[in-house]
């Protein structure tokens, strides 16, 4: 009997995570919708606590060379920035604010799934 409902809360949680930002509307609108979906692939139930998400434009600073890629990418891995990309094909930085809110999928159950879109 104990096997029965100790051992299930002792397992490790599992799961399964996909997100994708989807054009919604026409080229001019601008418009994006985020989806997240997770499935609980394991035994014990989950909670997802709250969180924020924030979407940026990204701007392009200038086309870069193939030397200004290596001189920035050695910089990159010298101070080992675990907050920041690197793009091979141009200068890039977040520029504003396209959208933002409140994330939450509450407890999915083994085998169950939480979706959000906004």
């Amino acid at each position: 009997m104990w096997k029965e409902h100790l051992a299930p809360s002792l397992q490790e949680p599992r799961m399964v995570i996909a997100s994708a930002v989807e054009k919604t509307g026409n080229a001019n609108s601008g418009l994006v919708r985020l989806a997240i979906k997770v499935k609980n692939t394991g035994v014990p139930s989950v909670i997802l606590l709250q969180d924020n998400w924030t979407l940026y434009k990204l701007v392009q600073i200038k086309p870069a060379t193939e030397i200004e890629f290596l001189n920035r990418l050695n910089s990159f891995l010298e101070e080992g920035n675990g907050n920041s990309s690197i793009e091979r094909a141009s200068i890039i930085k977040p520029g504003a604010v396209l959208a933002t809110g409140s994330l939450a999928l509450g407890s999915p159950h083994p085998g169950e799934s939480a979706t959000f879109q906004s």
